[in-house]
């Protein structure tokens, strides 16, 4: 999201306001939650169920992307899987538009997801070998999804690989992430893409968006608006990831416990499991062409003090990343 998109809606929450006119909820009980890749409030509605309103400028992001991702989850609910379901609107659409004088919003409503939140420092490991089989299980529906004929279909690798480089384009200084960029695809070319290897993944399998339900095997996961096609272990190594702040020993037992989850239900290949640290490299190539995309435009001397320092703090990781392209 562009830092810019971020100051300007959150400066009286008007575009929050607008848009959750457009479901039935309770008087004065909208309440910012955050902002990153999309606005985020928390709302009640219904007697003090909590529901989810989530919106994005169309700078940041298209209908026909947010259509597509809500057609994936109704596929995954209707398949058994557990999923924060999207709601419909008064109007009885999945998503809202509104328009405003810094332009047009796309917002939609989920259900509060059921379950309770897994901390990484207090995870067990009943909770990992479950978290690696939800995991599994979702890989196994994906393989049988076919979006609607006619409808945008969610983003691939390449297209991610295409967005990267026009970021870069934009900013000729970064020659060493130019340079991360070729490797990383052309090693990708290199890589098994035949069915089974590759299909539509979640991408941010991380346990701040699965919800343990405790008597149950499942998770029931939120936030599948990165979803992307890629490989499946592209899946894995950004879940694994999460455990990375853990001590050494105990993240490679939480990793195998893992991998040990998601194997009950699907093999691992050997190769693409071999290949799981240089899929973290195009995460993080990502996630510095995302950064350096959300600072463009934004003028410092003129923003409030905390978009002040969080431009600094946007700056501080674009520059740890610079390093790490250039070893």
């Amino acid at each position: 999201m562009l830092l810019m998109n971020m100051w300007r809606a959150t400066v009286d929450d008007a575009p929050a306001k607008q848009l959750v006119m457009n479901w039935n909820h309770d008087a004065n009980s909208l309440q910012f939650w955050r902002a990153s890749s999309n606005f985020v409030y928390r709302f009640e509605a219904d007697g003090g169920r909590s529901f989810w309103l989530r919106f994005i400028h169309e700078a940041d992001n298209t209908i026909a992307n947010i259509e597509a991702e809500l057609h994936y989850i109704e596929y995954l609910i209707a398949k058994g899987y557990a999923a924060a379901a999207p709601v419909l609107s008064l109007n009885g659409r999945f998503v809202e538009t509104i328009e405003s004088e810094q332009g047009r919003y796309y917002g939609v409503v989920f259900e509060q997801a059921a379950g309770v939140r897994v901390q990484v420092s207090g995870v067990t490991e009943d909770q990992l070998g479950r978290w690696g089989q939800s995991l599994a299980q979702l890989h196994l529906l994906a393989e049988d999804y076919q979006p609607p004929l006619g409808t945008k279909v969610r983003r691939s690798w390449e297209d991610i690989l295409r967005f990267i480089s026009g970021v870069l384009e934009r900013h000729p200084n970064e020659e060493a992430a130019v340079a991360e960029l070729n490797r990383v695809e052309q090693w990708l070319l290199t890589l098994p893409s035949e069915e089974g290897h590759t299909g539509l993944i979640h991408y941010d399998f991380q346990l701040d968006n699965v919800f343990d339900m405790g008597e149950r095997e499942a998770y029931s996961v939120i936030d599948f608006d990165d979803a992307m096609y890629h490989w499946y272990a592209m899946d894995i190594a950004a879940a694994l990831a999460d455990l990375d702040d853990l001590d050494e020993a105990e993240a490679v037992h939480a990793r195998t416990l893992f991998l040990q989850g998601y194997q009950v239900l699907r093999p691992l290949d050997e190769l693409l499991m071999s290949e799981l640290p240089r899929f973290r490299c195009f995460a993080k190539l990502y996630s510095f062409a995302r950064l350096l995309r959300c600072i463009e435009g934004l003028e410092p001397a003129n923003a409030p003090e905390w978009l002040i320092g969080l431009h600094q703090k946007v700056l501080t990781w674009c520059s740890q990343m610079r390093e790490g392209f250039e070893r």
